[in-house]
């Protein structure tokens, strides 16, 4: 894409509305994200620096209903409050790492973005597409999700205290690498 396209194509998307519940980018991405946006070649499109959530599902509508969602780590005493609240559904604990889409002015630049990603830990870096527009997904291989309980077979607390200590070590490691990232392109961009 020709830079003054690509200048245009940047313009709008930074110009968007924030989609998002919060309506703001998360504070642990909020660096990096203008990192790139400074630069020339690049403008992100979507981002989440990593969350931990619980959720309804409800299998005869195929519907999940949002009970706890928080992009900082959590403790015991909050999952058990939403727990207390809910525990003859569906319940899913799930805890997910980075996901970010970034628009690049050229392929090369992409590749660049793609193997410094990498270099910062990040193993699932790859082109979301390479046609009209060129996209790179960046996501963290950090996740956990499984069922806390389906019907009325509930969790035991012991289990629920290993979920959360490991959640919040999997949201660490994974800030670790959104840091690491940034230093990488800090210095090459």
């Amino acid at each position: 894409m020709k830079q003054k396209e690509f200048n245009l194509h940047k313009k709008n998307l930074l110009n968007k509305k924030d989609k998002s519940n919060i309506g703001e980018i998360d504070k642990q991405v909020l660096n990096l994200i203008n990192l790139i946006n400074k630069n020339k070649d690049y403008v992100t499109s979507s981002s989440c620096s990593g969350r931990i959530i619980l959720v309804i599902r409800e299998e005869k509508k195929n519907k999940t209903r949002l009970l706890l969602k928080s992009h900082e780590y959590i403790n015991l005493e909050e999952i058990e409050a939403v727990v207390e609240k809910n525990n003859d559904k569906n319940m899913w604990f799930i805890q997910e790492g980075l996901i970010l889409h970034i628009h690049t002015r050229t392929l090369k630049k992409a590749e660049e973005l793609r193997e410094k990603a990498k270099k910062a830990g990040f193993k699932k870096a790859y082109f979301l597409s390479v046609k009209e527009k060129i996209i790179v997904e960046i996501k963290s291989n950090e996740k956990i999700e499984t069922p806390l309980f389906i019907k009325e077979n509930n969790i035991n607390k012991e289990f629920l205290k290993i979920l959360v200590r490991e959640a919040n070590k999997k949201l660490e490691k994974n800030f670790k690498q959104i840091e690491k990232f940034e230093k990488e392109l800090s210095g090459n961009l």
